[in-house]
């Protein structure tokens, strides 16, 4: 008898496994469903302060994203070219990156605020979402000098303009 209940448990694991790995969409409550379709896959903004897709949804909330590493970036060009690298991870697979890139203020800081968009009305699996992103510093315009860069107000890196 143990033979068997354990033969049997042995089976089935591997059947809920992929059946839970599937992507088929999960009732979540009687109004709500989320598929893995509609869960965003390290989303990368389209334009700096709107997550991918959101369309400027005004229903989202703000939520954590969470920086482990960023680097500056400088290409060996003229002019200068400057992006920022940033890995971290997400509370749940349902936060959105977002990334806002303020204009350079007088004393030549560029602060680069990362951070997520959520639609709390979303009923969503509490799994760590890891993320990658690359954003473009816009250097057009900037008066010489050099610049310091900063997310979410930690120094990552500095510059100078032209170069």
């Amino acid at each position: 008898m143990k033979k068997i209940l354990m033969l049997l448990i042995v089976a089935l694991v591997p059947v809920f496994v992929f059946t839970a790995c599937s992507g088929e969409e999960l009732p979540m409550n009687d109004n709500d469903t989320v598929s893995s379709d509609d869960m965003p896959n390290n989303p990368q903004p389209e334009e700096p302060g709107l997550p991918q897709g959101s369309g400027g949804n005004a229903n989202l909330s703000r939520g954590n994203a969470f920086v482990k590493e960023s680097q500056l970036m400088i290409m060996e060009s003229f002019p200068v070219q400057v992006a920022l690298e940033i890995s971290g991870d997400l509370p749940t697979p349902c936060n959105q990156l977002t990334v806002d890139v303020a204009d350079a203020n007088e004393d030549n800081e560029i602060h680069v605020d990362v951070y997520s968009l959520i639609d709390p009305a979303m009923t969503c699996m509490a799994v760590i979402e890891p993320f990658e992103t690359q954003v473009t510093i816009p250097t057009e315009g900037l008066a010489d000098g050099t610049y310091q860069v900063f997310v979410n107000g930690e120094l990552v890196g500095e510059f100078s303009y032209p170069g």
